[in-house]
């Protein structure tokens, strides 16, 4: 039966090629517009001497999920269209994938080093496929406007009210200026 679903996957893939190459850039644009929201799942704190440190925190962002399922797609259909071409930009972006994983060998933190490295190959992931995608640019520069458009909104409305509200949705912390420990710029007037 393992084969039958297989067989009646690989027909619907080629059956719907140009309904994927849809879903492909949908999930694209979908990532690019969300990717400022930051929405996340703290899954381990980094903690140096008992206190906070970011740089050390491993997280799943909302946003990888996306990239997750757009990573399938887009794999589906460069493998059924054989798009995949070795160039040098792919060259490149791969040494430094290589020189990246040896260079966990000297890491301090072998979590967070690690972490970095899976970012870091999602990231090589992501524009290997978008290489060999034939993405409408026109939508990925509307979205890329309307998702600056909305956080400069955010911006502004926090600029004039001077904090910003928690949101755990939008994966925003509170900060008050009235709270001792958050950042406030002072001139002498």
């Amino acid at each position: 039966t393992a084969t039958n679903m297989g067989g009646a996957l690989s027909r619907i893939f080629m059956k719907n090629l140009s309904t994927l190459e849809h879903i492909a850039e949908w999930l694209l644009v979908s990532i690019i517009f969300l990717l400022p929201l930051q929405t996340r799942w703290i899954i381990h704190q980094g903690l140096i001497e008992g206190r906070p440190w970011e740089y050390g925190t491993i997280s799943l962002y909302a946003v990888d999920v996306l990239v997750a399922c757009f990573l399938f797609v887009a794999t589906a259909i460069i493998v059924r269209d054989r798009r995949a071409v070795l160039s040098l930009p792919l060259i490149i972006a791969l040494f430094f994938g290589v020189v990246a994983f040896f260079s966990m060998v000297f890491a301090g933190n072998r979590d967070a080093t690690l972490f970095g490295f899976v970012k870091l190959i999602e990231g090589i992931a992501m524009f290997t496929v978008i290489l060999h995608l034939h993405i409408r640019t026109h939508r990925v520069v509307v979205v890329l406007i309307a998702s600056a458009v909305v956080q400069s909104g955010f911006a502004l409305i926090q600029f004039i009210t001077q904090s910003i509200p928690a949101s755990t949705l939008l994966g925003m912390a509170a900060q008050n200026p009235a709270v001792a420990g958050v950042s406030v710029i002072e001139n002498a007037g």
